[in-house]
């Protein structure tokens, strides 16, 4: 049956039909005259009152029916664990009233699952209630007959409840509990860490405005660092205000793609993006985050020259992003073999720091990437197709190296290499490579003599 009829039906009817227990619960939320109908039904030799329907009443939130049972306890066994269960549900569905007619009217004491009920459920007007009766009267505090005296042991208890309600985000029920700690250093301590663990901003921002935002917890810089892994932007942009923290923290946004978190940190003068000759950049490329590598670019204090540059077209090419190489080749006087000079030498003789990007590319069997960067026209392409060709049949990248011979661009070969090439083609018995090579080098000297030719007229 419907419960929201009662309202509409004469009382006679509901108490004829009200059958079990059950229904008793639909009484308790209809209309003023639940009341009669519930005493009716308590003449009615075909219902019967149970611990059931007195845990419903709680359930529900009638104090009535509450009393009522009191009223004729003959009829039913009402124990202490009752009382407890009834509480407790009371306590979930955020009942004030029956749990002030349990407490006071039944005397029952205030247990340590209550106010964890409480706390986990966000009920802090019982919370309230619970904890100003502790501190008002002499009130105790335990598991159903194990009962402690907890009159001068508030705080502690307030200082186990708290980071549960932290954990759950309940805000309200927070700043009940921190009331009882808010003089005390280890209280304002415990409060930051728990908020900034759980990342919760709107406790954080409560404590920084009060000003009992305490940094003092050597672990705080960890659960700090979790936060900027995460992307907790607004945390972690009050606290850095409160924090001292090291550039190295960049790292932690960069390694989790955080871009909008590498924003905020870069917009803390204390934190330098260029720290460890450039770090940030080489991680950023690592990732193959060219977002993150544009942030960082854009920061004044980053300055890319020489060597560096080298470098990232060097580990873009390592980590066979296709991507993250052709942002870098935008990059000015960048050399896409990322050719890099030794600086110990001071001669004019240029000294080449092996491997090339041509020689990664090979290693990491990265075809695609071999021919973005023998289309750049910085390349010379000449010397460079031969140089691979003859590294990828060193490395046996066979399939790379008769890509690259069977490439319609790859019409002219650096002269320096043909002999290379035809030996190990003729090593490996590679009679494709050896015919593609040598048509390839008729083509080249036939064009050489057309040159000299035209000069000659």
């Amino acid at each position: 049956m419907d419960p929201s009829i009662f309202g509409e039906l004469p009382l006679e009817i509901v108490v004829d039909h009200i059958m079990s227990p059950t229904a008793i619960s639909w009484l308790y939320v209809s209309k003023e005259w639940h009341i009669l109908a519930y005493r009716s039904l308590l003449s009615d030799p075909r219902f019967e009152l149970s611990n059931l329907t007195f845990v419903d009443a709680a359930r529900c939130g009638s104090t009535h029916g509450l009393a009522l049972h009191m009223l004729h306890v003959e009829k039913v066994d009402i124990g202490i664990e009752d009382c407890y269960t009834a509480m407790i549900e009371a306590i979930k569905k955020g009942h004030r009233n029956i749990v002030e007619y349990l407490s006071e009217e039944l005397f029952l004491e205030v247990h340590n699952d209550y106010l964890t009920i409480a706390t986990e459920y966000g009920q802090h007007r019982i919370l309230r209630y619970f904890l100003d009766w502790i501190d008002n009267d002499d009130a105790y505090v335990g598991y159903l007959e194990d009962y402690v005296n907890i009159n001068s042991d508030i705080r502690m208890k307030a200082s186990v409840l708290m980071p549960l309600a932290i954990t759950h985000g309940h805000f309200k029920t927070f700043k009940v509990l921190f009331k009882k700690l808010s003089d005390t250093v280890e209280g304002r301590i415990e409060a930051t860490y728990e908020a900034t663990k759980y990342s919760q901003y709107k406790i954080l921002k409560y404590l920084a405005r009060h000003d009992f935002l305490d940094t003092n917890n050597p672990f705080l810089n960890w659960v700090f660092t979790e936060n900027v892994e995460k992307g907790q932007v607004k945390v972690v942009q009050l606290l850095l205000k409160h924090l001292s923290v090291q550039s190295d923290i960049l790292l932690n946004a960069i390694n989790k793609n955080q871009e909008e978190m590498v924003r905020v940190l870069l917009a803390n003068p204390n934190i330098d993006p260029s720290f460890n000759r450039n770090e940030p950049l080489r991680t950023a490329v690592m990732m193959g985050n060219t977002e993150v590598l544009k942030i960082l670019l854009e920061d004044p204090r980053v300055t890319v020259c020489g060597q560096n540059k080298h470098t990232l077209i060097r580990l873009a090419v390592s980590r066979s992003s296709k991507k993250m190489v052709k942002f870098i080749l935008q990059l000015p006087d960048i050399d896409p073999a990322g050719v890099v000079e030794d600086p110990t030498i001071t001669s004019t003789k240029k000294i080449m720091v092996n491997p090339t990007t041509f020689d990664i590319a090979v290693s990491k069997g990265s075809l695609e990437i071999i021919r973005i960067l023998l289309a750049d026209k910085r390349t010379n392409a000449q010397y460079y197709t031969g140089y691979t060709i003859a590294i990828t049949l060193r490395m046996n990248k066979l399939e790379i190296a008769r890509s690259l011979m069977n490439d319609e661009k790859t019409t002219l070969i650096d002269s320096s290499h043909y002999e290379i090439i035809m030996k190990l083609a003729v090593k490996k018995q590679l009679l494709d490579v050896v015919m593609k090579i040598s048509n390839v080098r008729r083509k080249d000297l036939k064009l050489r003599l057309n040159l000299v030719k035209r000069k000659s007229k």
